[in-house]
């Protein structure tokens, strides 16, 4: 962030801090490029004069927090700023932030940290303490984030936290779905996020989002980053999968085929049937179905490996050799039928009734007689 900004607000009497993930990280060594700033003593207006000189802005929801060029985020604390009273507001603002961790403030133009609930201790210590129990619940995504943070970084978790949100899990029911997706997408970007979703099981929060699971183990395990397969493990161990919870509805749909598609692939072990294979198929992403089948099924790795050999032996069949112009020039006149008869022929082709398209046409010239007219 261009240190231009924090020059400005300061000329207009206010003040302005990095906060949060940014600092944290910088005192862990890591690379943070998410910027959080706390801007006090300034009004709304006075704020977006200064924004426009730095490039686009907008507001976020009903709330005093601005998006800077879709990258930095800007909360106003409007309270009246002023060097006497500078550490009583960076007290009280900070007792609204999740954690110590996350509530150390970083002032660019002094290059000074000021850290009101000790979360520099904290991270030397390696532990995850709340900023203040009565307001830590006001957020319950902040349970999820502690899970995070937990698989992240390995950090304990205090017992006071823990027992807050083992009585606190219900709450978690209270979070709208979009958010817990995307807290959810952090956690499984983790190396490791077995970890994180065993605290979240523990707490007794993970069967409240999506039931019983019994696969959390098989991450550790994992080597994939593929968002399809992550999910589907997470998923096919749950009593329940509630779609309405993601707002990706092209991987909810491939989710779905999967899901549904599980229990015929193991068929396939007591019964090997092509045929079964080409339904597999050309319904759901077989390659990503065989990932989660082979990191929830332990051992199977010789059926996994058969069943991809011949998959590989049968794509190319899988295009339908059939078509609707193909249909106009044998003849056919309702085109309303159209859709019913070609699926139809590809159900036959599928069932190796024919191969190549002259097999094809003889076949639907005899089953098909009746809905032709002769040239």
């Amino acid at each position: 962030m261009n240190l231009n900004f924090f020059r400005d607000v300061k000329k207009m009497n206010g003040i302005a801090y990095i906060v949060g993930g940014y600092v944290r990280d910088k005192l862990l060594g890591i690379i943070n490029k998410d910027i959080d700033i706390e801007v006090f003593g300034l009004s709304e207006e006075v704020l977006e004069q200064i924004l426009k000189k730095y490039g686009n802005f907008k507001k976020v929801g009903n709330f005093e927090i601005y998006l800077l060029n879709n990258s930095v985020e800007i909360i106003l604390n409007n309270r009246i700023w002023s060097e006497s009273t500078n550490k009583e507001i960076l007290q009280e603002s900070s007792k609204r932030r999740d954690l110590s961790i996350n509530a150390i403030y970083f002032d660019p133009i002094l290059e000074k940290k000021i850290d009101p609930m000790n979360g520099i201790k904290d991270i030397k210590d390696r532990v995850i303490r709340y900023c203040d129990e009565s307001t830590f619940m006001d957020d319950p995504v902040r349970i999820l984030r502690v899970a995070y943070f937990y698989g992240k970084y390995g950090f304990e978790v205090k017992e006071e936290l823990l027992n807050l949100i083992k009585l606190n899990s219900e709450k978690i029911l209270e979070v709208v779905e979009e958010r817990i997706v995307t807290e959810f997408e952090k956690i499984l970007s983790l190396k490791n996020p077995s970890k994180a979703f065993l605290f979240l099981k523990e707490m007794g929060v993970l069967e409240k989002i999506i039931g019983v699971n019994n696969n959390l183990e098989k991450f550790e395990k994992i080597k994939t980053k593929d968002k399809l397969v992550l999910w589907g493990i997470l998923y096919k161990g749950g009593n329940s999968f509630p779609y309405y919870f993601m707002k990706d509805k092209k991987l909810i749909g491939e989710l779905k085929s999967i899901l549904d598609n599980y229990e015929i692939l193991r068929s396939l072990e007591k019964k090997f049937d092509i045929y079964l294979i080409k339904k597999i198929a050309i319904n759901t992403p077989i390659r990503a179905l065989l990932k989660i089948y082979y990191y929830i099924e332990e051992e199977k790795l010789e059926f996994i490996k058969k069943v991809f050999r011949n998959y590989l032996k049968i794509r190319k069949d899988l295009e339908p050799i059939i078509l609707g112009r193909d249909l106009l020039e044998l003849g056919f006149q309702n085109r309303r039928d159209f859709g019913k008869i070609l699926e139809e022929i590809y159900e036959e082709q599928l069932k190796d009734r024919f191969n190549g398209k002259e097999r094809a046409v003889e076949y639907i010239k005899k089953t098909y007689k009746e809905f032709t007219k002769p040239r």
